[in-house]
């Protein structure tokens, strides 16, 4: 390889007239070859390849050094993607040649060439060849860029990250393409995208599967006939819950509405079913293609790809808003930080809201598609985009990632080839440490029912931030069957508040602020009280600092909620209670568990509630929840109460 580049080196500047051209321009003096190349051009512009071909290797039979044909094969190898005919066929070029000027713009073609076959050695030898030919400025600036590339790569290389792929079972790698997976907040379902074969009449469908008590995962299946048809369905995303989904859908002349090409699509489930998909309208859908969708764990923000007119490349990654009145706003670029004058594809929001994993052949990288992720600014936007390194990039494209919610697992597809024959299958993998997310996400699950009768009750359950009072994430648990599930990330304290039309409110406490190990899931129902006389509910996220009944900030998220419960039932008559533990003077303890109640109270009122409606108490220690007999049953003793004692509702 060294003879070879300082080969072409020596001969870089050598005149044109050394290579005994003809007088029409060609490398070669042989009339039989010329015809039979002007007999293929001819053959070209009717776009008959094949014979061309023939003409042009019968030609090279004729004068192996004949450089036209060799080029004009080299083109029509790449049409056609045969890469190493291709190679072979600009390697003569290059070979022959010897550095004449006439035939520079071999060695950026086959800078390229050996960079996208992730050969950086080479690349940089055959741009540093081209480079000193002093081209345009546009081909030069082309050529540096792989240069730069190689260079990054390299370095990269010398770094290598930890990561060892590991192909899913069989069960879910049975079709001939398996792409884009995306698993629920619990690990337990994997949707994917599915095609019978690579061929024009394959067709994509949504398949789902399910992983049962010994870890296996069950056979794929369709995921709803009201989603699949007899078109393109693919590239879908989940929320959190496993309620909502937004899917890719290409049904140009079907039966569903569509803007474009390719459009989003919005689908619900309640029980078993998914409901019948509606178009995400004008503010998301264009005339162009729209594809590759990634919800946010709440469901409140959508992140897709879009080839629309006035982004930074021909794919631009973009985000929507969803309002409080179920509408989406109109969707924006994400910016220069994520996209470029490449293509960005296959966004991924993780669980926690605040990193961003996608796909680029814009920014630095190895060739092709890399990984690349990126962490939100203070401000909200995100920051720059840091590549996953290698091996877990390389000179191929990477363009599907799912990363867990604790962020130490990714789920990827993997291509390979048979000739012309593509074929992708699923895999996991370690995220390397260094690269994990800084604020891993866990959850909490269960069903809420009602107290008396065990019935599945379609409560609200909203998370909040306690700190900022901050809505983190809101579901609704299935009407069906009860079942919500809600994402926890570390570096907060949360309040959970579940609230039902008819029922009293729960309020669960959970402080993240700092974790350590693993992050455990929860599992948890809910019983809610129907409202009438006598109920009692905690209120778990009121806070006094110790010996003190002056309520701390971040108490507010509670106590309004508490505002907005007496506001939709105007009727009821509240005893807001305090209560300690047993350690300590009984008289002091007394004494201050009724200022506390007092406190919530004022608050309360000076919100607006009527003092008529509220009544405070302090029991101290006289009624404690559980035994005093720990630590930890001391704490849940010392608690504020909100007793129904009046209901005048007719």
């Amino acid at each position: 390889m060294k003879r070879f580049a300082s080969f072409i080196l020596f001969f870089l500047f050598v005149s044109l007239q050394t290579f005994g051209q003809s007088r029409n321009g060609y490398a070669t003096t042989s009339k039989k070859a010329i015809k039979l190349f002007e007999q293929a051009t001819v053959l070209l512009k009717s776009r008959e390849f094949p014979e061309a071909e023939k003409k042009l290797q019968s030609a090279l039979a004729k004068d192996p050094n004949f450089i036209e044909a060799h080029l004009r094969l080299a083109s029509i190898y790449g049409l056609y993607r045969k890469k190493e005919l291709e190679k072979q066929s600009l390697e003569q070029v290059a070979r022959i040649a010897n550095g004449n000027l006439k035939y520079k713009s071999v060695y950026m073609k086959l800078a390229k060439v050996y960079f996208n076959e992730g050969d950086y050695d080479r690349a940089l030898k055959m741009g540093n060849l081209f480079l000193r030919s002093r081209p345009r400025e546009s081909e030069a600036k082309a050529t540096e860029w792989i240069m730069e590339n190689a260079t990054y790569a390299k370095e990269l290389m010398a770094k290598p990250v930890p990561f060892k792929a590991v192909m899913m079972d069989s069960t879910v790698n049975s079709f001939a393409l398996q792409y884009f997976p995306v698993v629920t907040v619990d690990e337990n379902t994997l949707i994917y995208t599915k095609r019978d074969g690579s061929g024009g009449s394959d067709t994509e469908d949504i398949v789902v599967s399910h992983r049962n008590k010994d870890g296996n995962w069950s056979k794929p299946v369709s995921i709803s006939d009201n989603i699949n048809t007899l078109q393109n369905e693919g590239t879908c995303t989940i929320s959190s819950d496993g309620k909502m989904m937004i899917f890719t859908s290409c049904t140009q002349g079907g039966e569903r509405k569509n803007y474009g090409s390719c459009d989003l699509y919005v689908t619900y489930k309640e029980g078993d079913d998914w409901s019948e998909p509606k178009n995400l309208g004008r503010t998301v859908n264009t005339s162009a293609w729209e594809s590759q969708p990634a919800l946010s764990a709440d469901g409140r923000t959508l992140f897709f790809v879009s080839d629309r007119r006035g982004g930074f490349g021909r794919r631009d990654i973009y985000y929507t808003t969803k309002t409080d009145n179920g509408l989406w706003t109109p969707a924006t670029n994400l910016g220069k930080n994520i996209n470029t004058s490449g293509d960005e594809i296959g966004p991924f929001i993780h669980v926690n809201n605040q990193r961003l994993y996608f796909s680029s052949n814009g920014h630095k990288g190895m060739g092709g598609f890399d990984f690349f992720y990126s962490d939100r600014l203070p401000g909200g936007e995100f920051g720059p985009a840091e590549n996953l390194g290698y091996p877990i990039n390389d000179h191929n494209d990477q363009s599907s990632l799912t990363v867990n919610a604790d962020g130490s697992l990714g789920y990827i597809s993997i291509d390979q080839y048979q000739g012309n024959t593509a074929h992708s299958s699923l895999y996991t993998f370690e995220i390397p440490k260094a690269q994990r997310v800084l604020n891993r996400s866990s959850y909490v699950a269960g069903t809420v029912l009602d107290k008396d009768t065990q019935k599945p009750v379609a409560a609200k359950v909203e998370l909040y931030n306690v700190s900022n009072e901050q809505l983190v994430n809101a579901v609704t648990a299935d009407a069906v069957n009860g079942s919500y599930s809600i994402v926890l990330t570390e570096g907060s304290r949360y309040a959970l508040f579940v609230s039902a039309p008819g029922y009293l409110f729960r309020s669960i406490p959970f402080n993240f602020e700092k974790t350590a190990g693993e992050l455990e899931s929860v599992k948890m129902d809910i019983l809610l009280e129907p409202i009438r006389k006598g109920q009692i509910t905690r209120l778990d996220n009121v806070f006094f600092d110790t010996n003190s009944y002056e309520l701390r900030e971040e108490s507010k998220t509670e106590l309004n909620k508490a505002v907005k419960f007496l506001e939709a039932n105007r009727k009821l008559v509240m005893e807001i209670s305090g209560h300690t533990d047993d350690v300590g003077d009984a008289t002091y303890n007394k004494t201050l568990s009724k200022n506390r109640a007092k406190s919530v109270y004022e608050y309360l009122v000076g919100q607006g509630i009527a003092k008529s409606r509220l009544k405070y108490v302090g029991y101290g220690k006289e009624q404690p929840f559980v035994p005093n007999t720990s630590d930890a049953n001391r704490q849940k003793n010392r608690r504020i109460e909100f007793k129904i004692i009046g209901d005048n509702q007719p």
